[in-house]
């Protein structure tokens, strides 16, 4: 019985994979799902249903991961780099804190949970206070330079 409910969970999880792949209608308001698997003469079907909201969502989610990452990246050469640099701790500590949240961000809307949208509101103002930091030193340092623009860029898109 265990390995038939893993199995269920399984397929579900494919008819999801399938339905984000934007693989179906975008105008019809709410999108049915039936999957029938055949396996060992026994048969189980799985049914999702899907609105655009969700969709939207969806593509919010993965927009604010794939900036999170790329802030992520960037604020660790940040901080490495303006670690060797005088006058710039207060660059390094914002820099090392908004990477850890944006981390943070990426793992929980990944796994869509029931507190990335308040990580993300999170995540907004710790980006905000980044850029406007690294736009400090902009002029002059190329890494903070990457790295506002960086932080620009996510907090953008992690407004849900």
């Amino acid at each position: 019985m265990h390995t038939q409910h893993i199995l269920k969970t399984a397929i579900c999880a494919v008819v999801f994979l399938v339905m984000s792949c934007k693989c179906v209608n975008y105008t019809t308001m709410r999108m049915n799902c039936a999957m029938a698997v055949h396996l060992k003469r026994k048969t189980f079907k799985c049914e999702a249903s899907f609105t655009t909201q969700s969709f939207k969502k969806m593509d919010n989610r993965k927009n604010c991961i794939d900036a999170c990452l790329a802030c992520l990246v960037e604020c660790e050469k940040c901080a490495t780099m303006c670690g060797t640099m005088p006058g710039h701790e207060a660059c390094v500590k914002i820099c090392r804190d908004c990477a850890d949240i944006c981390a943070l961000c990426t793992r929980l809307c990944a796994r869509d949970s029931q507190f990335s949208d308040a990580l993300c509101a999170l995540c907004v103002k710790c980006c905000e206070a980044c850029a406007a930091e690294c736009g400090k030193h902009a002029d002059h340092t190329e890494c903070c330079k990457a790295c506002a623009e960086a932080c620009r860029k996510c907090a953008e898109a992690c407004k849900m």
